[in-house]
């Protein structure tokens, strides 16, 4: 008879799911074509009704599934919750707008079981097969601060479970829901850097997921993302600003004044309006940080 920890699925994945039901059904429906089947799903919902429940009982046959109901609507909060939650030994935390490929599990599981690493990330793709969300690297590569920007997104971002939990998971202050409503697959990743330099860590493009980009449109509220994430963006610059490169920073600040300067219409508003999110959170991040020390906070 098997021992209890030979059960135990080799990964979690944690879905924080809000006001989504049509997408969270194909995101779950999607792990059924998975080749690798050691996994779990956490669903942690944040709705305030039971909106995902027949969703989550459709698959329930399938895989092993969690339902996690949160009393509030916080991204980070509901992945830190998840993750405390899952059994498994690597922890992944998937948009519940993204699909998974047949492949994409076993080849998560091959590079995980395989070669020695501690963190991997792969890239997203949308369903005409063009690179989405993020410019990705063309290429297999260490995680590094010269390829951060191009390799790490939270939907595709998979780590030990001890890595997690030794750096304290997920800051609430940023992601969806919090203060800086982005960024925390990368603070995660500036913050395992720091307090655990000997980490390894490696993005492979070969591992993909299905994300769309979502409209192309420049409206209002296109708009309103993009001042979101910059402003996160910015935030997460600031408090990691001894590790970071200055160039990167002097490169992003140029880019975008040289962006409103060329452009016209509503290239020349989304490079503005991001290089006022950027500013923004970069001062916002610093007042809040002193603020903390006056109050003696964390």
């Amino acid at each position: 008879m098997p021992d209890a920890e030979s059960t135990l699925p080799l990964l979690s994945l944690i879905v924080a799911t809000v006001d989504r039901v049509e997408e969270l059904r194909h995101c779950l429906e999607s792990l059924r074509t998975c080749t690798f089947r050691s996994f779990e799903v956490i669903v942690a919902d944040q709705n305030e009704d039971l909106r995902v429940q027949e969703v989550i009982e459709s698959v329930g046959s399938s895989f092993p599934v969690v339902w996690l109901r949160m009393d509030h609507r916080h991204a980070t909060d509901a992945r830190n919750a998840g993750a405390a939650r899952a059994r498994g030994q690597w922890l992944g935390f998937p948009d519940d707008d993204c699909c998974f490929l047949p492949d994409t599990l076993e080849r998560i599981r091959a590079h995980a079981v395989g070669d020695g690493i501690d963190v991997l990330t792969g890239m997203t793709r949308d369903r005409e097969g063009n690179p989405s969300v993020l410019p990705w690297h063309p290429a297999e590569a260490r995680i590094t601060r010269h390829v951060l920007r191009r390799s790490v997104a939270e939907s595709t971002l998979y780590l030990r479970r001890e890595i997690f939990f030794a750096v304290g998971g997920f800051d609430p202050a940023f992601g969806p829901g919090s203060l800086f409503g982005a960024e925390e697959g990368v603070d995660l990743v500036r913050r395992i850097w720091r307090e655990m330099p000997s980490a390894r860590m490696k993005y492979y493009p070969e591992i993909c997921f299905v994300h769309d980009n979502g409209s192309s449109q420049v409206d209002d509220r296109a708009l309103r993302k993009i001042r979101i994430y910059s402003r996160a963006r910015g935030a997460c610059f600031a408090r990691h600003w001894q590790s970071a490169s200055p160039r990167r920073f002097v490169n992003d600040i140029g880019r975008h004044v040289a962006g409103s300067l060329i452009f016209r219409g509503s290239r020349r508003r989304s490079r503005i309006i991001s290089l006022v999110g950027y500013v923004e959170g970069f001062i916002a991040y610093r007042q809040w940080e002193r603020q903390k020390q006056r109050v003696g906070g964390p």
